[in-house]
């Protein structure tokens, strides 16, 4: 339960950041029964003339694998256990944990120098 939590308040940390990005930027959120996706998706994506990417290639990826995670953990309840779907999500999470912070500065400084 500790794991699943974890997973969930990571992962909904990190949507949390970029939709507050997004109204910053007055950029409209996606909606949608796959927003969630979507949000990941363009946020990873540049949007010419708008805005760099907020996040990297390589943190989609691993919010692609921990959103999963998430997903299972909030609505898998009949869905067996299985520790290597853990050990990605972990990986996934401790590559999210050393890449958000310095991604957001990063993007920071392109938008306000």
């Amino acid at each position: 339960m500790a794991l699943m939590h974890a997973a969930q308040s990571g992962y909904t940390s990190l949507e949390t950041a970029i939709l507050r990005v997004m109204k910053i930027l007055d950029e409209e959120p996606p909606s949608g029964p796959d927003w969630h996706a979507q949000l990941i998706a363009r946020a990873a994506r540049p949007l010419p003339g708008r805005r760099r990417e907020i996040i990297s290639l390589e943190m989609e990826r691993s919010a692609r694998k921990l959103r999963g995670f998430r997903h299972w953990a909030m609505h898998g309840y009949d869905t067996p256990f299985h520790a290597e779907d853990a050990a990605d999500a972990i990986k996934a999470g401790r590559s999210l944990a050393d890449l958000v912070e310095p991604a957001f500065e990063q993007f920071a400084r392109s938008i306000d120098p």
